[in-house]
């Protein structure tokens, strides 16, 4: 889970990792590692936020790297004060994907509404 400060806009990078292969392997770290899936397979990871503030705080996330056209999210979300939301990472595997190791980045900023977006 990640805790937003008090900075009026803060920026979160998440390092995400897939490997495809002929075998489908489960990863157990806390970060974006969706392991070892085969062609046409896909998964899901979780980002949870939490806002401590009084006010809302509006989420933008972007994705880059050589993984980047294989994810799907949401792209913009707000969390409500004192509120928690959980931002699904899915990655969607080509049937026709070459094996290999692909890598990328998703950022999240979070920025706080003072008077408006």
């Amino acid at each position: 889970m990640v805790f937003l400060s008090t900075i009026r806009e803060e920026k979160l990078a998440f390092e995400v990792v897939l490997e495809v292969s002929d075998s489908v392997s489960l990863s157990t770290t806390p970060d974006l590692d969706f392991g070892r899936l085969r062609p046409g397979d896909s998964g899901t990871k979780y980002i949870s936020f939490r806002n401590n503030f009084i006010l809302p705080v509006k989420l933008s996330v972007t994705a880059s790297g050589n993984v980047s056209r294989w994810l799907r999210f949401e792209k913009e979300s707000v969390v409500p004060p004192f509120s928690e939301v959980k931002i699904a990472i899915r990655v969607v595997v080509p049937a026709n994907a070459t094996k290999g190791v692909y890598r990328g980045r998703i950022v999240v900023r979070a920025r706080r509404c003072l008077f408006g977006w």
